[in-house]
């Protein structure tokens, strides 16, 4: 059930829901988005959230290598990127037997003169879900942008909510597990999409052949 914090979108045409922030638009409404995509942006431009059904890493040996391919697949090259944490978690709508991972990284262009309105860093949640029946990876790819120039400003006026900007400068430290207020929503945000994601029309994936359905929610009784 959404809150007064979050609300229920539909995704791909109503075949997925999940809860997501309450100030996310959907970007379609503004510029086209590929098919296999599902981008939703902050009312202040801050942080963004995109769903995205891709191939399924088959030629590597486990989960969180998987993981790892699909964190590079997006990293802008020359950036330094580093991953901080990796861990398994769960999808509470998915069977138990679900393979779920989840990363927190960091991105940062490279040293040298950059516009004062660039990203200092971004910080990127990713969690891959892995729909073995249906030969998918669904990647989730929450990010949030940290601007050195904007990082004393109040939060823009009017924008609540959660992720609705970084807000005052803080003392992190990711290497010690020190992510700060503004990615420490962004966890919440991300725990929330494990917790409300939901296929509801599994006709919108490739079948992936013979192998079972493990993917799905059980049937109770």
């Amino acid at each position: 059930m959404a809150t007064a914090d979050f609300r229920r979108i539909d995704l791909y045409g109503g075949a997925m829901t999940v809860n997501l922030p309450s100030g996310f638009a959907d970007v379609s409404n503004i510029r086209p988005v590929p098919d296999h995509q599902e981008i939703y942006l902050s009312s202040t431009g801050f942080a963004s959230i995109i769903f995205d059904i891709a191939e399924r890493v088959a030629h590597l040996p486990s989960d969180e290598e998987a993981l790892v391919y699909h964190f590079k697949d997006i990293v802008t090259p020359g950036d330094n990127s580093k991953i901080w944490q990796i861990s398994g978690a769960q999808a509470a709508n998915f069977a138990p037997t679900t393979p779920v991972q989840t990363l927190v990284a960091t991105t940062a262009p490279p040293v040298g003169p950059t516009s004062a309105m660039a990203p200092t860093r971004t910080t990127i949640l990713m969690t891959l879900v892995r729909l073995v029946s249906k030969c998918t990876d669904l990647v989730i790819t929450i990010n949030l942008p940290y601007i050195e120039s904007q990082a004393d400003t109040s939060t823009p006026s009017g924008a609540s909510g959660p992720l609705a900007g970084p807000g005052r400068r803080e003392d992190v430290d990711f290497e010690q597990g020190r992510f700060g207020n503004w990615v420490e929503e962004g966890l919440k945000v991300r725990d929330e999409v494990h917790r409300s994601l939901e296929i509801n029309d599994w006709s919108l994936f490739v079948d992936g052949g013979n192998q079972t359905q493990k993917d799905e929610p059980m049937e109770e009784g």
